[in-house]
């Protein structure tokens, strides 16, 4: 590899590490910087430099030619931030840090690709710098500033039949939600309330419509608290009991506005208790 202008005073010889990487965020937002990581060496010697250098880092829209989307520019005297250690050859650089805004999001906004290209200024001066070539496509990391621009995620959405959806708290509601066929399946809110069929569950578990089967194999079937009440796997209705022996066992007191016993009601009474006996009703 040549730099384009090879009448300059030092020649270098660029090799690529190909360590390109976001700078993860510390708070919630992306910081939109590149991580990126080169080798220099002397053309003629081979001998790696040990130096600060003027350095500069352009993004393209094309390996050649093109336009310039983004420019740091790194100079011991001028530019975006300090001069680029060298030190045994190797040197690393946050690019967009020292730039007001960083990155624009829009860099990587609706294109196939981004290249990057290095330039060196061999006088340290700051005043004009050799490329070095060739330029070097990002890879799909970068690409998570696509997640900035809402168009692009609600792009990926509307070709997925289930997706989870996390609140971004902007209505202070800070739930979660599980969408299935453009509609929402589960709600978890941040009060811990989980909703099924509805965005706004008002209970600890709320059911908007539907029916709720629980199936169970082992001895209880269904139980709310140690003995609140009890559905066994053979149908017997507990209340206050943990094992009911009949269909409905009840310790405690039983209050009824009508009562029905074997098929018997008195028409005259509703709370008079009746028996079936053969086919008669009896008191």
């Amino acid at each position: 590899m040549t730099p384009n202008s090879p009448g300059r005073r030092e020649a270098l010889f660029f090799s690529a590490l190909a360590a390109l990487a976001l700078t993860a965020a510390q708070a919630a937002d992306i910081t939109r910087t590149l991580n990126y990581q080169g080798f220099l060496s002397n053309l003629s010697s081979g001998l790696p430099i040990s130096a600060v250098k003027d350095m500069q880092f352009a993004l393209y829209d094309a390996v050649t030619g093109g336009t310039v989307l983004f420019t740091d520019t790194r100079c011991q005297s001028g530019g975006d931030g300090p001069g680029i250690g060298v030190s045994q050859g190797r040197y690393e650089v946050e690019i967009g840090s020292q730039t007001a805004g960083r990155i624009p999001a829009s860099v990587f906004e609706d294109r196939d690709a981004v290249w990057l290209e290095v330039r060196i200024d061999a006088v340290d001066n700051c005043t004009g710098f050799e490329v070095l070539v060739p330029r070097i496509r990002m890879q799909a990391s970068p690409y998570a500033f696509k997640a900035l621009q809402a168009s692009s995620a609600a792009a990926v959405i509307a070709n997925l039949d289930a997706y989870v959806k996390a609140d971004n708290d902007a209505n202070a509601t800070g739930a979660v939600f599980l969408q299935v066929a453009g509609q929402t399946g589960l709600t978890v809110t941040n009060g811990r309330n989980v909703g099924i069929g509805t965005t706004l569950p008002a209970v600890k578990l709320h059911m908007s419509s539907g029916t709720l089967l629980i199936d169970g194999n082992a001895a209880n079937s269904f139980r709310i608290g140690t003995s609140s009440m009890i559905v066994t796997s053979l149908g017997a209705v507990g209340l206050g009991i943990t094992n009911p022996a009949v269909k409905l066992d009840v310790v405690g007191g039983i209050k009824a506005s009508q009562w029905i016993v074997g098929g018997c009601v008195n028409p005259n009474d509703a709370n008079d208790i009746m028996v079936a006996v053969g086919s008669w009703c009896v008191d």
